[in-house]
């Protein structure tokens, strides 16, 4: 704003000393109050754009961080509230794809036993064998070393990578995958999976995306933790009361007959 004032000034002087024919007086009597003008005007003007471009960028960061909050809850909800839980990991996936605006998802579960990687969930149509290919010896070293790390692992061009994760885990694949972004599922000490979401063209993670990976990778790690001890209650008890009709039903063997025990226990063990 100043810079254009200037100019306007300097472009004032020169109209007014060729009307004026070097008149200075009369420049300085009408020229001089309207050139303060036009510098306080181009000043003004320049901070008022200032302002409203500061305002601009609060408004895009609240709507960004409102579109964050609101898929981070609708996937957090679609783990808890299921009604189908065979659809949870997939719908999970889709909700950080359309989160993080990739084209790709995969959801691979981390079996600490085998120390073995289980794709379970894809947006897209995965051949039988790079499924396969996932239980490979380089495949469940890759995803097991990028669980070690506990954070996002991020590769913003993939065809110029040289690493493990590159070379083992996208080459079965033909998709066009350029770019990709591993969240790592970790919830109270115990490895639950990783999230990895790719793109077709070259993409480059800011921080900010880091960490609301980060943040949400730590979110749907409680969800499924909780889900989960849930489960795993609910298994228990189930155990525990097949375990006691079993005892009780022994216990009156004599009166209700052994073929109605024997039924009984085959009917609990099933449960």
């Amino acid at each position: 704003g100043l810079i254009a004032s200037l100019l306007g000034i300097i472009l004032n002087t020169v109209l007014l000393t060729i009307v004026l024919e070097n008149n200075w007086g009369l420049w300085i009597t009408i020229g001089w109050p309207g050139n303060l003008m036009v510098i306080l005007a181009g000043f003004i003007s320049g901070r008022l754009s200032e302002t409203m471009e500061k305002y601009r960028r609060i408004e895009v960061g609240l709507r960004t961080r409102e579109r964050y909050l609101t898929l981070l809850k609708m996937a957090t909800n679609n783990i808890l509230n299921s009604e189908n839980p065979g659809d949870r990991y997939y719908d999970l996936i889709l909700h950080f794809v359309n989160l993080f605006v990739a084209d790709y998802g995969y959801f691979l579960r981390w079996d600490a036993k085998q120390e073995q990687a289980i794709l379970i969930a894809s947006t897209v149509p995965i051949e039988q064998n790079f499924s396969g290919a996932l239980s490979k010896p380089d495949i469940s070293a890759t995803i097991k070393s990028l669980l070690q790390i506990e954070r996002p692992m991020v590769i913003d061009k993939i065809v110029n990578s040289q690493d493990i994760f590159n070379i083992s885990l996208f080459r079965n694949t033909e998709l066009p995958i350029h770019s990709a972004l591993g969240i790592p599922i970790i919830a109270r000490q115990r490895t639950l999976g990783i999230m990895i979401l790719a793109y077709e063209t070259p993409h480059h993670f800011t921080a900010h995306e880091i960490n609301q990976a980060e943040q949400g990778g730590e979110q749907i790690a409680l969800a499924l933790w909780a889900v989960q001890q849930e489960s795993d209650v609910k298994k228990r008890l189930r155990e525990s009361d097949a375990l006691s009709k079993i005892m009780r039903a022994l216990s009156e063997t004599e009166r209700i007959g052994l073929h109605t025990v024997l039924h009984l226990i085959a009917t609990s063990a099933k449960e």
